[in-house]
């Protein structure tokens, strides 16, 4: 909202939700996409209503448009629900 309103830069917005706000409760390993980082993400897509689209954590998807994901690994082994392996995002 920060930056749609025009009070800072995208980027800054961005670390002011994540790095900053990673570091501010003592985590030093998360908060931004780097080697040696946790790669714990949301996609949200934008519009009148936010809607988160995929989560994943340490680079695993856990959620995808709605499904539950388990490791990829074991997707194909559990059969997972086509509509994660459908879905653009999991691509």
């Amino acid at each position: 909202k920060l930056a749609e309103i025009g009070l800072c830069p995208l980027e800054e917005a961005i670390h002011m939700v994540s790095l900053n706000a990673a570091r501010s409760v003592g985590l030093t390993d998360r908060g931004r996409l780097a080697p040696g980082y946790r790669a714990d993400i949301a996609l949200i897509e934008m519009g009148a209503w936010p809607r988160v689209r995929a989560t994943f954590r340490e680079g695993v998807p856990i959620y995808c448009d709605g499904v539950a994901a388990l490791r990829a690994t074991d997707q194909l082994a559990a059969g997972a629900p086509r509509a994660f392996h459908e879905s653009p995002l999991h691509h």
